[in-house]
């Protein structure tokens, strides 16, 4: 399957908007958000995640014209924050899976990254074994786990927090 991977414009908000909901229930515990709260959200609000304002950036995955997949980037904004930065949102649709696309993805993440932080830190669920494999072979580090990170459908998830140097990273 040819997939192109690329920064996302505000032209493709309605497409984020069916693909992170569509995340969003299909992987709720993959997610900080639930499906209820952003489906509830103004539809300017995915025009502005699409676009990134400032140094954020969304970049998708993109099969004939179709958003498959996606991963962004969300920079650190307080003064003594701005040398991180958070990758956010990470989600293939099931065909799309397996086929190196969520690599490309945190790869095109990372290079954006290291232009505008030193630091990229990330969340990945602690029994989600094939993300963890992907970041442990992208270069990140676990630097600790949250035991109850998220509560979904009742039940308590723990999320290990990730992290990449920038600053000695080779992409």
């Amino acid at each position: 399957m040819d997939v192109t991977v690329r920064r996302l414009v505000v032209g493709d908000a309605e497409a984020l908007r069916r693909l992170r909901l569509e995340a969003l229930q299909a992987a709720p515990e993959a997610f900080n958000s639930s499906y209820e709260e952003e489906a509830a959200r103004p539809f300017d609000w995915f025009e502005r995640v699409a676009t990134g304002p400032d140094r954020n950036a969304m970049f998708g995955g993109f099969h004939d014209g179709a958003l498959v997949g996606m991963a962004g980037f969300v920079a650190g904004e307080r003064l003594k924050e701005r040398h991180k930065g958070v990758l956010v949102g990470v989600y293939m649709q099931p065909a799309f899976r397996r086929r190196r696309l969520a690599r490309r993805l945190v790869e095109a993440v990372i290079a954006h990254a290291a232009q505008h932080a030193r630091v990229l830190n990330a969340t990945v669920g602690a029994d989600n074994q094939s993300a963890r494999a992907l970041y442990r072979e992208l270069g990140f580090t676990t630097y600790g786990t949250e035991p109850q990170a998220l509560c979904v459908g009742g039940r308590f998830l723990a999320t290990d927090l990730i992290q990449l140097d920038l600053a000695n990273h080779r992409a």
